[in-house]
């Protein structure tokens, strides 16, 4: 079967995770319910890919075919075995909550002393040593 979407900006979500059953066949594990492929075609988990956009996946690692899947623009097509003839065996399947990206917190800018603390700069004789080594030499 063939399930093809169009992704109107290249990073748009196309809600769709893998991951390999037990005889390491890629498989359709997740789907988000905000992302295109579950909202514009009738896909299922469970089912074997073949192909992503005319690239061989069946064997593929799940990070690639999602990157690969990810860095598409416009039509991205799958293709997958008819869900009655290869149904994944392990695959943990089960259509998703959408998924949001945590925010990093910003740590606050150190000053020069927090910089500076456990440094060997910090340590008075060693302090006292490089500023000697700085000072112009006597004539």
């Amino acid at each position: 079967m063939e399930y093809t979407i169009k992704k109107p900006i290249p990073h748009s979500s196309a809600g769709i995770s893998f991951q390999q059953d037990n005889k390491k066949k890629l498989c359709v594990s997740g789907l988000d319910q905000d992302g295109l492929f579950f909202r514009k075609t009738d896909i299922v988990t469970g089912i074997h890919v073949l192909k992503v956009n005319g690239i061989r996946v069946e064997n593929m690692h799940p990070k690639r075919a999602t990157v690969i899947i990810r860095n598409a623009r416009g039509t991205v097509t799958v293709v997958a075995a008819e869900p009655s003839q290869q149904e994944c065996d392990d695959a943990a399947v089960e259509t998703t909550q959408p998924h949001h990206r945590q925010q990093r917190q910003k740590q606050p800018k150190k000053t020069a002393e927090q910089e500076n603390k456990g440094t060997i700069r910090n340590f008075p004789v060693v302090g006292a040593l490089l500023r000697i080594l700085k000072m112009p030499k006597a004539a």
